[in-house]
């Protein structure tokens, strides 16, 4: 239980990939209906 431990066992040569996927980009897309001119309306 009190065994010394080296650091280099603990470390794994396979795991060199990034810890966190890259961000993914937001596009805006164009919504039409008529709850959105209606939306609109109010708005404005």
């Amino acid at each position: 239980m009190n065994k010394t431990v080296n650091p280099k066992d603990l470390t794994s040569e396979d795991d060199v990939g990034p810890l966190y996927a890259a961000r993914k980009k937001v596009y805006p897309q164009s919504v039409s209906g008529t709850f959105r001119r209606i939306k609109w309306g109010l708005m404005a």
